[in-house]
């Protein structure tokens, strides 16, 4: 059985330096997918990059915890604040479904209205893998619109499926802790070389740090380390020898073998 990997760099849309460092990591380097965030600052300008990168997978990360809704603030009354923008995360309730799935359908209709579809949904924060409301909500959402979804390295959620009776569909496992190892040239190329047969994801947030992205996260100068290590020639070398094959979540329905049960589906 052969080895797939998505390459995911997450938040394209965040702010324009960070829509720069990861339309470089697609060029220069290994990343083949990414997630955009619909209603932050960057959005037009990730647009403009995405309709010059037709190969580019892009899906939606659903965004809960930066900036305002889209959806009607009556609708979402227990995920924002008084001034009408979302709660920070560990303070928002994220436990009331429907108001979950109004901003999820709120943006993922933005998402449509730009002319693109999604390849994939997946939450910033990883809020699904935190909040089982969240994850209940994408996974039925996801199994209806019929896009792959990012599976959780918990079992218990993964394995809760079928009292849902929902099936999305699913790399076989993935690769999270990523935030610090991908400043580190030899922690992802152990990775690469570790990686099983079938499908895997692999999580990163290369980018650029401006006073626009300063203002919104913590998240800053690791994000230009990460986009340092994703474009070492390296990286590539030890795809190409380990026999790897990069794909987005366009192409995951082929390459998936589905596995005897949720519980064996292995985890980094």
């Amino acid at each position: 059985m052969a080895k797939y990997l998505i390459i995911n760099a997450d938040d394209f849309g965040l702010t324009e330096a960070v829509n720069r460092g990861i339309v470089e990591a697609y060029i220069r380097g290994c990343v083949s997918s990414t997630s955009m965030m619909v209603n932050m600052p960057g959005l037009e300008d990730a647009l403009k990059h995405a309709r010059s990168l037709p190969a580019l997978g892009i899906g939606l990360h659903f965004n809960l915890t930066y900036g305002f809704p889209l959806a009607d603030p009556k609708s979402v009354s227990s995920l924002i604040r008084d001034d009408g923008s979302f709660r920070i995360i560990g303070t928002a309730a994220l436990d009331e479904e429907r108001h979950i799935e109004a901003e999820l359908q709120a943006q993922w209709q933005c998402f449509i209205r730009t002319g693109m579809y999604p390849t994939h949904l997946d939450a910033h924060h990883l809020l699904h893998q935190h909040y089982p409301a969240v994850y209940r909500v994408m996974s039925r959402f996801a199994a209806r619109e019929g896009v792959p979804m990012r599976t959780v390295q918990r079992t218990d959620l993964r394995t809760n499926l079928d009292a849902l009776d929902v099936r999305p569909l699913m790399t076989d496992r993935i690769i999270l802790d990523t935030y610090h190892a991908l400043g580190s040239l030899a922690r992802i190329l152990h990775y690469l070389q570790a990686l099983d047969e079938g499908t895997t994801e692999l999580t990163c947030h290369p980018g650029y740090s401006d006073h626009t992205l300063q203002a919104l996260s913590d998240w800053t100068k690791m994000r230009e380390l990460e986009l340092a290590v994703l474009c070492r020639p390296e990286i590539r070398k030890t795809i190409y020898e380990q026999g790897i094959q990069l794909i987005t979540y366009r192409s995951l329905r082929r390459c998936r073998q589905p596995l005897a049960s949720p519980a064996r589906q292995g985890v980094f």
